[in-house]
């Protein structure tokens, strides 16, 4: 991947993955480049870069790795897609697992091997599988399926120390969403939602996925998805222009394309991280 040394996110990029990773980024392999900043403290870009499921499993498979949530899934035919979280170049700490055939019965027998691979798990089952029917208004054998990736981040002895689950919507409107999550009961995602919904527009169809992370310190990093436009970006400078740091940081993101023409911003998401500070999310893919 080339990068032009008289932009500012280019320079931040290099001195965060080195020379090496950055030289080795073949962006036909790329999922997206994630470029992160705090909405409520004083803070620098940070990133993540996440490869291709294709070029993923390669990954995994050429560092001999041997997790055995990823055998069970495999065993059980749920995993139709496989995406690393970019730490050091060809090292996998975190993964995440896009979901097939997520019938109940799967998806039942998945979160019964959680419950016996982990010591934090069972307290959140209910909370998970509840909140995976958003979407699914009338019962059926596939409850669970927006349920769409689950991620895992290991200790050093392959313990799963961390569960990621993420939420994909139908192409419903917006007010549904908005009611699902309310009714929840998920404290933290309604008071992420109460801010998300100073940025985006009362109507149409915004909302494109959830996220929460959960481990044995309790559920964090709770995350709502949405799309990324014009009339977003306006609303989120005016929100925080008078924070001269971060509007100078969410500029410096948006206008990076600029430079690499070859991506774009696919998508947006406000997270309240482990500090319980806001955060802002850009995912940039590359123009197919």
């Amino acid at each position: 991947m080339q990068l032009n040394l008289d932009n500012e996110i280019d320079i931040k990029l290099l001195e965060t993955f080195g020379e090496k990773t950055v030289d080795n980024i073949d962006t036909d392999k790329l999922g997206f480049i994630l470029m992160n900043t705090s909405l409520e403290e004083d803070s620098e870009i940070t990133f993540k870069i996440y490869y291709s499921h294709n070029y993923s499993k390669k990954l995994y498979e050429k560092n001999n790795h041997d997790f055995p949530i990823i055998n069970f899934l495999k065993e059980h035919n749920l995993m139709s897609g496989f995406e690393i979280s970019h730490d050091e170049y060809d090292k996998c700490k975190r993964f995440n697992v896009k979901l097939q055939n997520a019938n109940n019965k799967n998806v039942l027998e998945m979160f019964d091997y959680l419950e016996k691979n982990t010591n934090f798990i069972s307290k959140y089952k209910d909370e998970i599988l509840n909140f995976s029917k958003i979407g699914r208004p009338t019962p059926s054998d596939w409850d669970y399926e927006p349920l769409f990736f689950i991620g895992f981040k290991n200790d050093k002895n392959n313990n799963i120390e961390q569960v990621k689950c993420y939420w994909i919507n139908e192409v419903l409107d917006n007010d549904y969403y908005i009611n699902f999550i309310k009714e929840s009961g998920i404290e933290k995602l309604n008071n992420l939602l109460c801010e998300v919904q100073k940025i985006i527009p009362n109507t149409g169809r915004m909302f494109w996925g959830e996220g929460i992370d959960y481990s044995i310190l309790g559920s964090s990093k709770h995350t709502l998805y949405f799309n990324y436009n014009e009339e977003i970006y306006n609303n989120i400078i005016n929100k925080f222009t008078t924070d001269t740091n971060l509007t100078k940081n969410i500029k410096l993101i948006t206008n990076w394309p600029e430079n690499h023409p070859q991506f774009f911003c696919d998508g947006l998401a406000i997270r309240k991280n482990d500090n319980n500070n806001l955060t802002l999310n850009f995912y940039f893919r590359i123009r197919k």
